[in-house]
């Protein structure tokens, strides 16, 4: 068994913050990540297939389903990314997030 007591990187990881005054929740801060990664496919920078664009648009449908079925939208999430899972959670006054560098466009993130 692995146990996960925080944020682990090697090359193909980042962790970063963001200010939670920019994202209302841990949920659409997710959704905006789920977006980038599906505008990126369907640019074709990332060349994701169809069925994983049909994919990341599930998960998203699935934190609007949990938000509107009355979960707390701050709790933390395990969204699908290109090379493994992204992790949010909210600490305070930020999100942590920790998630592939391959998805330069995370810069496109506010806060």
């Amino acid at each position: 068994m692995i146990i996960r007591n925080g944020f682990v990187s090697n090359s193909s990881s980042m962790s970063f913050t963001v200010s939670v005054y920019d994202y209302d929740s841990v949920f659409s801060l997710a959704r905006r990540m789920l977006d980038i990664i599906v505008m990126l496919d369907e640019q074709d920078e990332w060349q994701g297939s169809d069925e994983w664009i049909s994919h990341i648009k599930s998960v998203r449908k699935k934190l609007d389903d949990k938000e509107r079925g009355g979960m707390d939208p701050n709790t933390p999430v395990v969204i699908p990314s290109c090379n493994y899972e992204s992790y949010i959670v909210r600490i305070d006054h930020e999100y942590l997030v920790d998630s592939c560098n391959n998805h330069k466009s995370w810069q496109d993130l506010e806060g």
